[in-house]
């Protein structure tokens, strides 16, 4: 897939969602320090521990206990379901999930202690981001990838710059731009990203407020188009759409589209904008040469993702997502099949609700 490209060193481990990371990738991390002290480094990790299946060791696994624990725990499966537990297994997903965050905080801190006893927290910068977040039925779902609801792309980032008083930027940004902002910080053109939108400088400081375009891109079919005060979401296989007032209603509790129309005309123009940006610059998906995408599913497949969930607990036992209840209701989005949204799907959507009165 390239992601190797440029990198010295790219060390993959195959941990699956049964297996937890940060011991092993944190010990590389702080060898990698040791040995790269005296010169430029630039290392990027992935601590994936928070993450379903929800799986924290003792004790963090006892530090948020709530609810009740679920008969079944596959969520990787659950996840295409509306409301697949009760509320009070919910709250247990929810509690061993933040004994996760916990478990992988105090291996995080191993990271920054090691930064400073060498004596490099004065010439390091530090970028701390999530990809995702979580949900645990504040709408319904649970999991992540197969919505865009606040509590999945409304994610930390953290980035401590020597020099830098600490401040909050209360604004919308994208994790896109964060490489931007590491490589004019470090002193290179940080064009080669493009039109990407760009972070601040500073929490004063000024930057590029374009909205930000939010898509799924499994089987749900949704989109979204951010500002720091509105958020317009789109379901555009059968062309829902609706409005929110984030400072309002940052839970998006309640759909203001019919009370505000013309602040849904407008999102929905802004949004139509953005795709036409990105057409104009070529961003589209990749396409993959056959045998590169056969063996990406074969490894997906080995660690849960593909064709079913490993439930934890001994030795890894596939489960076939069909079993959790009827088929109506396994496909959480009326598709017929977990086939990718048609890349034209959001064009056409938006220009269908254009034409409604």
């Amino acid at each position: 897939y390239g992601f190797a490209r440029g990198f010295e060193v790219y060390d993959q481990d195959n941990f699956g969602h049964n297996r937890l990371s940060s011991p092993t990738l944190v010990g590389k991390v702080l060898a990698r320090l040791e040995e790269w002290k005296d010169e430029p480094f630039f290392i990027w990790v992935h601590l994936w521990d928070p993450h379903y299946n929800y799986i924290p060791p003792a004790p963090w696994n006892g530090y948020f206990r709530a609810g009740r624990q679920p008969p079944r725990q596959d969520v990787q499966c659950l996840k295409w379901v509306e409301n697949p537990v009760s509320r009070e297994q919910a709250l247990w997903f929810m509690g061993q999930y933040r004994g996760e965050v916990a478990y992988t905080d105090r291996y995080f801190g191993q990271i920054l202690e090691q930064i400073e006893q060498l004596g490099l927290a004065e010439q390091t910068v530090v970028a701390v981001m999530a990809d995702h977040g979580e949900a645990f039925l504040e709408h319904g779902w649970l999991g992540h990838t197969n919505r865009l609801d606040e509590t999945l792309i409304h994610v930390p980032l953290m980035i401590r710059r020597p020099g830098k008083e600490a401040g909050h930027i209360d604004r919308v940004v994208s994790t896109a731009g964060v490489g931007r902002r590491l490589l004019e910080v470090a002193g290179i053109d940080g064009a080669t990203f493009g039109d990407l939108p760009a972070l601040p400088a500073s929490p004063d400081g000024t930057a590029d407020e374009r909205p930000i375009v939010s898509r799924t891109i499994r089987r749900g079919c949704w989109t979204a188009l951010s500002t720091t005060r509105y958020k317009y979401l789109i379901e555009h296989r059968r062309c829902r759409e609706w409005l929110f007032d984030l400072k309002q209603d940052p839970g998006e509790a309640t759909d203001i589209s019919a009370a505000q129309p013309e602040r849904l005309l407008e999102m929905r123009h802004a949004l139509a904008e953005e795709l036409r940006r990105e057409r104009a610059l070529g961003v589209a998906r990749a396409m993959l040469p056959r045998e590169i995408v056969e063996q990406a599913e074969a490894r997906l497949r080995s660690i849960g993702y593909v064709g079913g969930a490993q439930t934890g607990g001994g030795d890894a036992k596939t489960v076939t997502c069909a079993r959790i209840a009827d088929p109506g209701k396994v496909d959480a989005f009326g598709d017929t099949a977990a086939e990718p949204c048609p890349e034209d799907a959001v064009s056409r959507c938006l220009e269908s609700v254009e034409k409604q009165p």
